[in-house]
């Protein structure tokens, strides 16, 4: 039993430290949601690593403890744990965070799951990374990952590199049950202590193993991993697609960038392509992916002290033609984050592992096809933060999107004779405004504050709250 052993683990590292007071940082954190209609304002679940669920008023309880690497030390260990206790519609108890990790030099080894986003972004600020975002609950994987950019030898640090190399395990209730993640990154970085830094990288993750009700048991041998690895098209044992296409399902991005410091200012220009298949994969879509534009001012005790601006387009997808039998070339519908046979496509607990600007169908609808329902969307987000005085800041997001559903649902509504929700695009704005202050006293305790609102077709009109206290210590 690997995952009561994890914590064992975890736990006994922690309280060893703190006896010893080194390194460790642990604390609690109470909250409570509300809103105006049956579910919360879009921010204010979103981007949450799952703890907040969409729907209704709920409480939340976090009891957190980390160890940290002493940065003296050459190797060393780690682990944290992150136990949360929600009240809500789908009342539940749960590990957010579970991991032991272990240090050599510039590697790391990690087991169990721990919030991470995947994908250049400004953090905190960002409607999240197209690979990897910080909007579901994290997956539990064993990963062996460079600890951040690593100097090329030779180069004296002109030249970097950094990638992880991971295996993960679905174990959500899904339309094909219990898949495996395959994961692996690779990225350059050039520029070294010059103050100007560009970068590019490639993030993929691919689907395999499991079962479905109507396929069985699908292929998941140590060849099948290989084919996966290195997208090969599956044995004979797999599903005639795969066979002519390639084993599993394959997505990722193509992380590109600018990076400019200079008189205390810091500019982050970010470029993600999106690809859900080879002709993604060719950039045949360049125009589909996130663009960002962050800009650092000097100091952070400053009443505005970080912008961020981004553009999403993800509506070409490769056009509107399927793929199909009497068609020449490549065919289109992308249908990014879905699949035929991983139905349940690219979430977990049934929030979008990468951006939650793409919406799964919601929780109390039966998975008939894909579990994606809206994939084509365009929007400008703005995310603003700073700290309008000494022990309190803050930060504001504001979204405009367009939303125009899938090409899949649009052509099964239009076969059935029936309108399409999304035909002609769902306008919709969604804003938060969220403070943490610290108050006054001995005891570290902050307050947590945050208002949300939707406005437009996309989601019921709403307003919410987020009113909560979090401690925090360190020994």
């Amino acid at each position: 039993m690997i995952r009561p052993a994890l914590w064992l683990t975890v736990l006994a590292l922690c309280c060893w430290e703190a006896a010893r007071g080194q390194h460790v940082t642990y604390g609690g954190e109470v909250s409570v949601t509300a809103a105006t209609a049956d579910a919360l304002p879009f921010w204010l679940h979103a981007n949450q690593s799952g703890l907040i669920e969409q729907e209704g008023a709920g409480a939340l309880m976090r009891l957190q403890a980390a160890r940290h690497y002493r940065p003296e030390r050459r190797w060393d260990i780690g682990g944290g744990i992150d136990l949360a206790v929600r009240g809500s519609r789908h009342s539940t108890a749960f590990f957010n965070e579970l991991y032991v990790q272990a240090r050599f030099a510039f590697l790391q080894l990690r087991a169990g799951r721990k919030v991470e986003q995947i994908g250049t972004v400004d953090a905190g600020l960002s409607t999240g990374s197209l690979a990897t975002s910080t909007n579901a609950t994290p997956l539990p994987k064993i990963v062996l990952e460079t600890l951040g950019y690593t100097p090329v030898p030779f180069t004296r640090g002109y030249a970097e590199f950094k990638g992880s190399y991971a295996h993960g395990w679905f174990g959500d209730e899904r339309y094909a049950g219990n898949p495996y993640l395959h994961h692996k990154t690779l990225y350059v970085r050039l520029g070294g202590p010059l103050g100007v830094n560009v970068y590019g990288g490639i993030v993929h993750d691919a689907f395999w193993g499991g079962s479905t009700p109507r396929l069985g048991k699908l292929p998941a041998s140590f060849e099948d991993y290989l084919r996966t690895v290195f997208g090969m098209s599956g044995s004979e044992r797999a599903p005639g697609g795969e066979q002519i296409y390639v084993q599993g399902n394959h997505l990722g991005i193509y992380d590109v960038g600018l990076r400019l410091r200079r008189h205390g200012y810091e500019l982050l220009g970010y470029r993600h392509f999106i690809f859900d298949d080879k002709d993604g994969l060719k950039l045949k879509n360049p125009g589909d992916g996130l663009l960002g534009l962050s800009l650092r001012l000097p100091g952070a005790d400053r009443p505005l002290a970080r912008v961020t601006y981004e553009y999403l387009y993800t509506k070409r997808q490769s056009g509107p033609e399927p793929v199909g039998p009497g068609r020449d070339g490549p065919g289109g519908q992308d249908n990014y984050y879905s699949h035929y046979i991983y139905r349940s496509g690219w979430t977990y607990y049934g929030r979008t592992i990468g951006s939650p600007m793409l919406v799964p169908l919601p929780d109390n609808q039966i998975i008939v096809h894909d579990r994606i329902e809206n994939n084509r969307v365009v929007a400008h987000h703005l995310g603003l933060a700073g700290r309008p005085w000494p022990g309190m800041r803050y930060r504001f997001l504001f979204t405009y999107s367009r939303n125009y559903g899938t090409y899949t649902e649009r052509d099964r509504a239009a076969a059935a004779g029936i309108p399409y929700r999304y035909a002609g695009g769902l306008r919709q704005y969604s804003i938060l405004l969220e403070t943490q202050t610290r108050l006054p006293g001995r005891v570290p305790l902050t307050l947590l504050a945050a208002a949300g609102w939707d406005l437009g077709e996309m989601y019921e009109d709403t307003a919410g709250v987020r009113l909560g206290l979090r401690y925090r210590g360190r020994r």
